[in-house]
């Protein structure tokens, strides 16, 4: 894929790096997860269905 692109392996995972979440940010998305969810079409998921 890198040399489809035009990239270096090393540019290539650079790049794919910084696209990456952090540990906190997706704990942050999957906090947020469930209110938006019930926003968009109206399911309230219960606790027990949490999965951690």
């Amino acid at each position: 894929m890198a040399a489809a692109e035009g990239l270096s392996l090393r540019a290539y995972l650079a790049r794919l790096a910084e696209t990456l979440l952090t540990p906190a940010e997706r704990a942050e998305r999957a906090e947020k997860a469930p209110a938006a969810l019930k926003e968009w079409n109206g399911y309230a998921q219960l606790p027990a269905h949490y999965v951690r």
